[in-house]
């Protein structure tokens, strides 16, 4: 009987871990919804998913953005409704709370906690959104290439790493967090971009989620390139970073011209979402005419099972499939 106690007991905490994460990550409440469907929400139910939700000192110090949490909320009293339970009275009090401003939602800033149900935060990240600045939101392939670095470690231990297009610094810090790099040069070349990326390295480093100093911030002009006499990478990597085709020669010029001073055994990672088949064809077009060659590592993430997944997020409403995103591990020809 004990053994069963404590097998029910398991799961229960098990559940409860898997809706808090899915809440950290800002998963489609659809999504949400189907782990709350698992077990009956009843208030003792409810009242653990209100402190893990609502009351968590990391979340209250990071919060989620006001609109998702009432939508949250509203989905915990249908849910507890729908399973004929009493409805936990604090969750109410936030839904009544939040009618008279839902329709206030504008322009929003919100926290993302990323991480692995088994394991600890990996990192958190502030976005704004909707923006019109491109670097303020989370991108399919940056999803995509941490998930490849967490499942590649060794390519990034103790590598010096140049990140092109860095945004919120979702791929950069998780490389920092969880793969022992030397050190990191995150750029990106809008100002509002680059303060917003400057928050996120600061605060996870004051989680202790990365190392103080492993992280360095940089504008960068793709055109104007880096001071490559003292700067020699041994990874340089893109994510998401081909889409706009004006923009796609400056970005392999600058790969290679990094890559050309760097040791032999030096590479280039690209990460990026096929929306445009003209524009991902002028890549590939642009990287041969560079002499450089390339190999698809795309598989070695499909199959990956965690919810660190452009699937579930949903900041990442455009959601494409996962065999339209592609990433390629490059060299020059002749290293």
């Amino acid at each position: 009987m004990s053994e069963c106690i404590q097998e029910s007991e398991n799961s229960s905490k098990d559940w409860l871990k898997r809706v808090q994460w899915a809440f950290l990550q800002m998963v489609p409440i659809t999504y949400l919804k189907s782990i709350l469907d698992e077990k009956v929400l009843n208030v003792q139910n409810q009242e653990e998913l209100y402190g893990l939700l609502f009351r968590d000192s990391y979340v209250v110090k990071y919060p989620l953005s006001q609109s998702y949490r009432y939508k949250v909320v509203k989905l915990l009293v249908s849910v507890a409704e729908n399973c004929r339970e009493e409805v936990f009275e604090p969750l109410l009090e936030i839904v009544l709370n939040s009618i008279s401003v839902k329709d206030k939602f504008v322009r929003e800033e919100s926290h993302l906690t990323y991480g692995h149900i088994n394991c600890d935060r990996i990192c958190t990240t502030r976005i704004i959104y909707p923006s019109n600045e491109v670097g303020l939101m989370p991108w399919e392939a940056g999803h995509f290439l941490a998930e490849y670095a967490l499942a590649n470690p060794s390519l990034f231990k103790e590598k010096r790493i140049l990140e092109l297009g860095s945004g919120i610094g979702l791929t950069g810090l998780t490389i920092a967090a969880q793969c022992s790099p030397e050190e990191i040069l995150m750029t990106d070349h809008n100002d509002e971009v680059i303060a917003n990326l400057r928050y996120n390295v600061r605060i996870n480093e004051e989680e202790g989620h990365v190392d103080h100093d492993l992280i360095k911030v940089a504008c960068l002009d793709w055109l104007e390139g880096l001071s490559l006499q003292q700067n020699h990478f041994d990874v340089v990597m893109a994510a998401d970073c081909v889409y706009d085709p004006d923009s796609v020669p400056a970005l392999v010029k600058l790969v290679k011209t990094c890559l050309s001073v760097a040791k032999p055994d030096s590479k280039a990672i690209f990460a990026t979402s096929r929306r445009n088949m003209k524009t991902f064809e002028l890549f590939k077009n642009v990287m041969n005419e560079a002499s450089f060659e390339w190999r698809d590592e795309s598989e070695k993430v499909t199959h990956l099972k965690t919810l660190f997944s452009p699937s579930c997020s949903v900041m990442l409403n455009r959601n494409p499939k996962r065999e339209d995103i592609k990433l390629y591990v490059a060299k020059l020809r002749g290293d």
